[in-house]
């Protein structure tokens, strides 16, 4: 399980419920900022990670009402908003074209979107391109691990490993860097790696490295049928 906490203890959870036997070692640190938001007053707002929820969830109620309008590109971010106290929260099931669909839809005329400083998507790009108003301000980043957790190793010397979860392109590229650092690439040869979208699998692309699966949709439920 490579994701960052706290989400990587509860996928892990779910799965050892599910009787896979599991390894945490997440390969990403998200790191919070403290600076002021500088969202219009007008605006609606727009997260595409649940990071950015998290980010969000730290200014209020001092700072945003809960009221505002927060799109979310899925349930899982807008669970974490309704959490929080937000109650105008909406949720595009899906991926960033969802999400600017659905904020198309509602006939959102200008965006605030909440994300992290390596992000991608090109969210702010294509809302743009539809005629929407777009600010961001950059909430938090995911900074490189140092290292894999000891376990992990031991579990990549022992061939005890069938295969890793990959939730997004910044971890992906996080654990292949860990890999070339620890000289690991010899050992994930069989491997198979369990991708939450096409674009995180693509991070694999030319890569020497085990077979690459991609969930049937961007969601957690859908990741886990992989495993199956």
């Amino acid at each position: 399980m490579t994701r960052p906490e706290p989400d990587a203890t509860k996928s892990a959870e779910r799965l050892r419920a599910l009787g896979h036997d599991v390894v945490v070692s997440p390969v990403l640190k998200i790191v919070f900022s403290d600076d002021a938001v500088t969202k219009p007053s007008d605006a609606d707002i727009a997260l595409t990670s649940r990071n950015g929820a998290r980010a969000l969830a730290k200014l209020v109620p001092a700072i945003l009402g809960r009221t505002v309008r927060l799109f979310t590109v899925g349930d899982a971010t807008a669970r974490l908003l309704n959490e929080a106290g937000f109650q105008n929260v909406l949720s595009a099931q899906g991926a960033v074209d969802d999400l600017v669909d659905l904020i198309l839809r509602e006939q959102s005329e200008q965006v605030h979107y909440i994300c992290g400083r390596n992000r991608k998507g090109n969210l702010e790009g294509k809302l743009e391109k539809a005629g929407i108003k777009v600010s961001f301000d950059e909430r938090y980043r995911a900074d490189f691990a140092d290292s894999f957790a000891e376990d992990a190793i031991k579990w990549f010397h022992s061939n005890w490993l069938d295969g890793v979860l990959h939730y997004s392109t910044r971890s992906a590229e996080a654990y292949c860097a860990l890999i070339e650092q620890n000289n690991l690439s010899y050992l994930t040869k069989s491997l198979k790696y369990f991708c939450l979208a096409k674009a995180v699998a693509s991070v694999f692309d030319g890569r020497d490295h085990g077979h690459v699966l991609t969930a049937a949709h961007p969601h957690e439920d859908a990741l886990f049928k992989l495993l199956n």
